[in-house]
C-alpha cells in the first residue's frame, strides 16, 4: 500500500514538465474512452459525445508533443545562442 503513495512523489521528482503534462493527457484520453463506452451502453448519443471529448484529449496529447518537440528543437537552442552573456564579478 505504501508503494501506491510513494509512486506519485517519485514520479513528481523524476519527471520533467513535458512528461507530466503528456501523462495527464494520455490518462485523460484513455479514461474518457472507457467512460464513453460505459455511457454508450445506456445512451448511444451521449456515448458519442463522450467519445468526442476523448478524441479531443488524444489530439491535444499529439499536438502538445509536436509543439514541445518544435520548441526544444528550434526555439530553445536559438534563445540559448542569443541570450546575453552574464559577467562574473
Amino acid at each position: 500500500m505504501q508503494n501506491v503513495f510513494k509512486f506519485p512523489v517519485k514520479w513528481n521528482t523524476n519527471s520533467d514538465s513535458l512528461a507530466k503534462v503528456q501523462s495527464v493527457y494520455l490518462v485523460l484520453a484513455v479514461a474518457l474512452v472507457f467512460i464513453a463506452g460505459l455511457i454508450a451502453l445506456v445512451s448511444p448519443a451521449a456515448g458519442q459525445t463522450a467519445a468526442f471529448y476523448a478524441l479531443i484529449a488524444a489530439l491535444t496529447f499529439v499536438g502538445n508533443g509536436v509543439i514541445w518537440a518544435l520548441v526544444k528543437t528550434f526555439a530553445i537552442p536559438y534563445i540559448e545562442r542569443h541570450a546575453p552573456k552574464t559577467r562574473k564579478k
